[in-house]
């Protein structure tokens, strides 16, 4: 289960905005309720522009590769893109059972 999760302390829905090439943070808490060992993966992906809908498939942007010099536990710190524009930063959270918790933060690039 994942109990918190912010970007620079800030968590979905605030407005985020980060400054292009830039290093920053973020930060997941999460707990299993079986105790198992938690693993940890952190994404970044371009904001999708698909305006599929009705159970249409929809194209799911690449991660964005070498942003994260320390894909960490619980903790993550990585650069952001240096183009400006909308992007997500995702986490996975597996406990080896096959049992994956995920979620994403919306945030702008700038300069």
């Amino acid at each position: 289960m994942l109990d918190d999760f912010a970007l620079e302390g800030q968590r979905n829905g605030e407005n985020i905005k980060l400054k292009a090439g830039a290093f920053y943070s973020a930060e997941v808490k999460a707990t299993d309720p079986d105790g198992d060992a938690l693993s940890y993966h952190w994404e970044i992906r371009n904001e999708s522009t698909s305006t599929k809908s009705g159970g249409d498939a929809e194209y799911i942007p690449a991660v964005l590769e070498g942003l994260f010099p320390e894909n960490g536990d619980r903790g993550a710190t990585f650069y952001t893109p240096k183009k400006t524009g909308a992007y997500r930063l995702f986490i996975y959270v597996n406990d080896g059972q096959s049992h994956t918790a995920h979620a994403n933060i919306p945030f702008w690039v700038g300069q």
